[in-house]
């Protein structure tokens, strides 16, 4: 997006860097309540107005589903 702009690695320093974020729930958060806070993120990943949106932002998202077992 920014092609005037070198990288990290055509400066010479050998590193990737991004910026990541996460939503969490606390300690024993029934499956349940996980499931539906799960579904609404997924759901605004997918909406085309939010994708449009970051994309013009120079966000590359990735929507990372809960993975149980959980770990409380």
């Amino acid at each position: 997006m920014l092609s005037d702009v070198p990288t990290f690695k055509e400066l010479g320093y050998d590193v990737v860097e991004g910026a990541y974020r996460g939503v969490a729930a606390p300690p024993g958060t029934p499956d349940d309540v996980v499931k539906i806070l799960a579904d609404a993120f997924e759901k605004v990943h997918k909406d085309p107005e939010v994708r449009k949106k970051m994309d013009q932002n120079g966000f590359k998202t990735e929507f990372l589903a809960p993975r149980p077992p959980w770990p409380w």
